[in-house]
């Protein structure tokens, strides 16, 4: 009795599924920046610092702090924020752009700070804060 020849699909299947999957996890890692806070544009960190600011998350404005983070708390010191969104670019080159945002806090008052964001180590990240 002649043994009957094995067909090579499904190996074939098996290689193209496995090609796909990695595609799929590359495109993913690149369109969401990777793990790098500041890998967007800095109109991007600005309208993630908003949400973080309007979530009242002082960790999560520190992670895209520059450095320790200290100026940009500022804006969480002043009162429990009810909302924040990123505003008009006020001034912008390659190296810093100047955000302002608008908050507003729970007992109805609000703001417009300035939000310095820098290129440092070729990612973005929030350097200073002006206040009015």
């Amino acid at each position: 009795m002649a043994q009957r020849a094995r067909s090579p699909l499904p190996w074939i299947l098996l290689g193209g599924g496995i090609w796909v999957v990695a595609g799929i996890v590359i495109l993913v890692v690149v369109l969401s920046g990777g793990s790098n806070p500041g890998g967007g544009g800095p109109r991007d960190l600005a309208a993630r610092a908003a949400t973080v600011i309007g979530d009242n998350d002082a960790d999560g404005l520190r992670e895209l702090a520059c450095d320790d983070g200290d100026d940009v708390l500022g804006i969480l010191a002043r009162g429990h924020v009810e909302s924040a969104r990123a505003g008009a670019v006020v001034d912008e080159d390659d190296e810093d752009v100047l955000i302002r945002l608008e908050v507003a806090y729970d007992d109805g008052s609000t703001g417009s700070p300035k939000v310095e964001i820098e290129r440092e180590s070729g990612n973005w990240c929030l350097d200073d804060v002006e206040y009015f």
